[in-house]
């Protein structure tokens, strides 16, 4: 009963999360979806923020599934549409990006739980986008000359970096537009025959 019951908790702000925003959404707003008291939530999800940091575990859960919806590679470009496919999900979900740009402020702090968790969650993204680019170098499509952990690690920079503009700008950005365009002239420099290729809309 326990078990389905943090289900239910999760679920239920995740989608308040999702609709309102972190700062929109209050314990009482998720104990009344669930037919709790406040005491009752309390008992499984201390503070807000605890609640917080699994739900943006559950964000980054459905968000790694879709990145490892591998798209066909045929000419190197595969693993960084992917990319742009992610954001293009993400995107519709903005109250998810304003939760995960505010819990990464509490990630710079030395011990947090968020520290702890977001520092896991890097090194999987970067190891699995790495990983991707040496298969595509491996294949030929990608030179090998290239240090692709650097490399991951530029990419999650422009998509964790595109979210937080548009949060800072009430959603005034195009994330897919910024990540599209910056992956597609990396793309381009890493490819062996250096052509630029657009990708599809």
């Amino acid at each position: 009963m326990g078990v389905e019951r943090r289900k239910r908790i999760l679920a239920a702000a995740t989608e308040n999360f999702a609709r309102a925003g972190y700062l929109g959404t209050s314990m009482a707003d998720i104990a009344r979806d669930v037919g709790l008291t406040g005491p009752g939530l309390m008992h499984y999800f201390p503070t807000k923020q605890h609640l917080l940091v699994e739900v943006a575990e559950h964000r980054f859960d459905l968000v790694g599934s879709w990145a490892n919806e591998d798209l066909p590679d045929l000419d190197g470009t595969g693993p960084f549409r992917g990319m742009v496919e992610t954001t293009r999900r993400v995107a519709r979900f903005p109250g998810l990006i304003e939760l995960v740009v505010s819990l990464s402020a509490d990630a710079s702090v030395l011990g947090s739980p968020a520290q702890e968790m977001f520092s896991r969650r890097y090194r999987i993204a970067r190891d699995e986008i790495a990983d991707r680019l040496r298969q595509s170098a491996k294949a030929g499509h990608l030179r090998e000359d290239v240090d692709y952990e650097l490399v991951a690690q530029q990419c999650i920079a422009v998509t964790d970096g595109a979210q937080l503009q548009w949060v800072i700008t009430g959603g005034c950005v195009d994330i897919v537009a910024i990540v599209r365009d910056t992956l597609e002239h990396i793309a381009a420099d890493l490819r062996r025959d250096r052509l630029f290729v657009r990708f599809e809309e």
